[in-house]
């Protein structure tokens, strides 16, 4: 007798499709302060990516400003999630690749301020994005209206705040 039933295993890292609707989401949600100017350069959407990939960090940081996180199962529980490398949190590389192919594909523009560059997303960006109905999706948009808070917060400080609460190499 043949077993038709079958368990789709996706592991999210692995898929490219999934880490670059993850740094779109976060560039549609994140990318202008409450003044409307832009705030996402390619540091800051690689720590923003990094605290949606590793909620359990989100969620110490946003105890430091009295914000509370509730976690899913999944979030708590497996050594990647509780571990997350300290090499990998600082390694802009894969932003990088990653911001390139959006850019060729017309899904994020660059925009300059005080010669810096900042990326938003377009509207073909925009359009691509609210076309997609995945459950793990809307965690993602659920964890970047989180980051708000952090949006004005600068690298720096960021960047401080987080690394005492990696726990990886």
């Amino acid at each position: 007798m043949e077993d038709n039933t079958s368990i789709n295993f996706i592991v999210p890292e692995l898929n490219l499709n999934y880490r670059l609707i993850r740094q779109l989401i976060i560039i549609k949600d994140l990318s202008y302060s409450s003044k409307g100017n832009p705030v996402l350069n390619l540091v800051k959407i690689g720590i923003f990516d990094f605290l949606v990939k590793y909620p359990h960090i989100l969620k110490q940081l946003l105890e430091t400003k009295k914000r509370k996180l509730e976690l899913l199962n999944s979030e708590r529980k497996s050594i990647e999630t509780l571990y997350p490398s300290k090499n990998e949190f600082l390694d802009i590389n894969k932003t990088k690749t990653l911001l390139i192919i959006m850019l060729k594909f017309g899904l994020v523009e660059v925009s300059f301020k005080n010669e810096e560059i900042f990326y938003v997303i377009s509207d073909k960006g925009r359009l691509f994005i609210n076309d997609l109905d995945i459950e793990e999706i809307l965690r993602i948009s659920e964890l970047t209206d989180y980051l708000q808070v952090l949006k004005s917060v600068s690298n720096n400080e960021l960047t401080k705040s987080i690394m005492p609460l990696i726990k990886g190499v």
